[in-house]
């Protein structure tokens, strides 16, 4: 009979954050309160941040400082424009996106694992809003209005359409 152990790590989950951000434009998407355990404690880390269950950057400080931990990321469109920002003693970690568009939207999840600490999860969905196009007007004719409509005559009917597209 084979038996296998396998350790229990305790895991710390926290709420999801909601959190939200306009089309082309930069996001930072915070990383909880490491920093109060790594900087009260001698402690090493592993920080995974992954979006939509894919693995999209790490940091490593394993044996290390986390001013020279490693740091990788996808080389996807994505991990293009994300970059994970450890902050000074990791209070202030976030991972930037810079131009987000709105596949970017969805849940981003940060674990955390400690050396000798629970390891923790921080979930954050991200949420994009996309402005519209510039609105395009057409007159009752179906002909597209540029500029200024008219001239029409007093106590005529006027009957303007106006069509946006695009927008979230």
């Amino acid at each position: 009979m084979l038996k296998i152990y396998v350790p229990m790590v305790p895991m710390i989950f926290n709420d999801l954050h909601k959190l939200q951000s306009i089309s082309k434009k930069k996001v930072e998407i915070k990383i909880g309160d490491s920093g109060e355990r790594y900087r009260y404690s001698k402690i090493t880390l592993q920080i995974i941040i992954l979006y939509d269950d894919k693995q999209i950057c790490s940091l490593d400080a394993r044996e290390k400082n986390v001013s020279i931990a490693t740091h990788w990321a996808m080389t996807n469109d994505l991990g293009n424009r994300a970059h994970f920002n450890p902050g000074d003693d990791m209070k202030t970690a976030y991972l930037k996106i810079s131009q987000v568009i709105p596949s970017d939207e969805g849940t981003y999840r940060c674990r955390i694992d400690f050396y000798n600490s629970p390891s923790t999860n921080y979930k954050v969905n991200l949420s994009i809003v996309a402005p519209p196009n510039t609105p395009l007007v057409y007159d009752v004719n179906g002909e597209e209005v540029s500029g200024t409509a008219g001239p029409f005559r007093e106590g005529y009917e006027l009957f303007l359409s106006c069509i946006v597209i695009d927008g979230q």
